[in-house]
């Protein structure tokens, strides 16, 4: 048996638990307003403009892993696994403490060391910039299953996959993305000198030119408002600043480290960490957006599409019980259930809660929980066993 105590906002009182059927209520009343325009999002599929560039990019990488794996499975040393999985797991954590339940669903705060760790985790999955994604996930979450969601999964496994990824985005994903608050997201300036990889000199200057740091790293196809020239020089800078420290972090850094530290071949290290390894990481993420919208059960909410999925949870790193983490996003395990082993990335933020670097670490209580798994679930949901005094303990056996 493994435990781990976590200072966690968890209360069985009846008045804030009064407070958390409120909020429940409102997020409801945000997917009736949703439902309300479903009618108009589930009207045939406008055609959107195919990418390319991306497509030819997307599929020979693919090919490229595919390749790799067959021809230098073998050949490649076992330390160069280890180490492969060892950066897969870092660039997830990014992904999944980082970008998602930090920077996305604010479910837990985090010191400034920590908050340097998610970052730098979040740069080696080498996934789009931090406020892209935010900005993504919370129109997909309020707005999921709709022409607003970014990859709606009623438009099949593949579009929500990486189909998504591979065309411009339907109007309305523009149109309600600019409803969605970034207010967080602008003005943390972690976030903002991540973005942009450049000297404070270069924010304090779009600041003086009245132009939004996040605005202004955003193309023309996510925002109506023009560029001046000068804008999007210094935007086109930041950019390639940002992808320098992204090919170090994500790539470079990880085929080195292999090849002087163990003497591995330079293309075993480059198939395994800078193709395979980047691949299996992005389809684990991909895989929450059409795997777990499609396929499992729904303990929690059985009138909505997100479901719990085992596979997901244990490639994802426990971002698969998604029924239950549409129905609580503001949960920092996105789980009732599966333990460390099936949710690594709450084991890695008890870890840092231990020593104070994650703290007010969100939990809706067992109350609640069971009360709206009863109402709206599908009748699969059991009660987890309280075995120790602290609610808010995480365990597996």
């Amino acid at each position: 048996m493994v435990q781990m105590s976590a200072k966690t906002t968890t209360i069985t009182e009846y008045d804030v638990l009064q407070e958390e059927m409120d909020l429940l209520k409102n997020d409801q009343k945000e997917q009736k307003t949703t439902s309300c325009e479903e009618e108009q999002s589930q009207l045939p599929v406008s055609k959107q403009e195919i990418i390319w560039t991306n497509v030819v990019f997307i599929t020979l990488l693919h090919v490229a892993a595919v390749y790799c794996f067959c021809n230098y499975f073998f050949t490649t040393k076992y330390q160069t696994y280890i180490w492969a999985f060892i950066v897969g797991g870092i660039g997830g954590f990014g992904v999944t403490g980082g970008a998602h339940r930090y920077f996305t669903h604010r479910s837990f705060k985090a010191k400034l060391p920590l908050q340097l760790i998610l970052i730098l985790c979040y740069t080696v999955s080498g996934q789009n910039d931090i406020p892209d994604w935010v900005r993504d996930h919370r129109v997909h979450h309020k707005f999921s299953e709709t022409d607003a969601d970014p990859h709606n999964a009623n438009r099949g496994f593949f579009f929500s996959h990486v189909g998504w990824l591979m065309q411009r985005k339907h109007p309305e994903v523009y149109r309600k993305g600019k409803t969605i608050d970034m207010s967080d997201i602008d003005n943390d300036p972690l976030v903002q000198f991540h973005t942009k990889c450049v000297f404070k000199v270069l924010v304090y200057i779009h600041r003086r030119d009245g132009v939004s740091p996040t605005r202004c790293t955003q193309t023309a196809d996510t925002t109506d408002t023009p560029f001046e020239e000068t804008t999007l020089f210094r935007s086109v800078v930041a950019l390639i600043l940002y992808n320098i420290m992204l090919l170090f972090l994500c790539f470079i850094i990880p085929v080195l480290v292999p090849v002087y530290a163990w003497n591995e071949n330079w293309t075993e290290a480059i198939s395994s960490l800078a193709i395979v390894r980047y691949v299996l990481n992005l389809n684990f993420t991909w895989s929450v957006n059409s795997v777990a919208h499609i396929w499992g059960s729904k303990p929690y909410d059985n009138r909505i599409q997100p479901a719990q999925n085992l596979m997901v949870s244990i490639v994802a790193m426990g971002e698969g019980w998604h029924n239950y983490h549409h129905v609580f996003p503001w949960d920092y395990r996105a789980a009732e259930i599966g333990g460390y082993l099936l949710n690594t990335t709450t084991l890695w933020l008890d870890l840092f809660s231990r020593i104070g670097w994650a703290y007010n670490l969100k939990t809706p209580s067992k109350k609640l929980i069971q009360e709206v798994a009863i109402r709206h679930g599908d009748g699969s949901w059991r009660e987890v066993p309280e075995t120790t005094e602290h609610t808010g303990d995480y365990k597996t056996s």
